[in-house]
């Protein structure tokens, strides 16, 4: 009678835990897929003086929002972010940077209630509805954003914002994020917007 003998079998044998990251890497992959040909447009842009503050105010439009709908109800959280950045324009130097604000609002499906989630920075109740273009209309809206005293400003001088809105996907492992380090978490392509003006 022959006997041989056998490696004991281990989770953690190169093998199989090479094929573990695989499968993850591919049911991530699928969770996390840009949603290809969106874009979050930026409208009705305004700076002004409300109390001795700076105060950028505009509204975001998303185009084909059905995409997203897609990404929320398979259970991905996204989050929107919306940066200002003000700086003094100097012909002669380097622009100034002064100050600079963000928003960040988030997205979720409740699949109990089937009701999409909106939720904004400042806003204790959560706005909710079962239609996302019409929920994220009324949450984008208004957006403001304070970018601090008006007395940043200087008379006679230029200046410009750059505003930039992302949407990511929140919630990702970290533990993933470093194995698939390569990949855009971006659910939107990133858009960017200068206003420029003197005062």
């Amino acid at each position: 009678m022959h006997f041989s003998a056998r490696r004991p079998f281990s989770f953690w044998n190169k093998g199989f835990l090479t094929y573990a990251l695989l499968l993850a890497a591919v049911f991530f992959i699928g969770f996390a897929r840009p949603c290809l040909a969106q874009h979050v447009e930026l409208e009705n842009l305004v700076v002004d003086n409300q109390a001795d503050r700076i105060m950028v105010r505009f509204a975001l439009h998303l185009d084909e929002a059905e995409r997203l709908a897609l990404e929320l109800e398979s259970g991905a959280v996204l989050g929107l972010t919306a940066t200002a950045d003000l700086s003094q324009d100097r012909s002669v130097m380097w622009s100034k940077g002064l100050t600079d604000a963000e928003y960040l609002c988030i997205l979720r499906f409740d699949s109990l209630t089937r009701d999409y989630i909106l939720e904004r920075p400042g806003v204790d109740r959560a706005m909710r509805g079962r239609d996302l273009g019409e929920l994220l209309s009324t949450g984008w809206k208004n957006i403001d954003l304070d970018l601090g005293q008006w007395a940043l400003l200087s008379p006679g001088e230029s200046f410009f914002i750059d505003i930039s809105i992302r949407m990511t996907h929140l919630e990702v492992p970290g533990w993933m994020k470093s194995v698939l380090f390569f990949w855009n978490w971006d659910a939107v392509p990133e858009a960017t917007y200068r206003m420029s003006f003197q005062y």
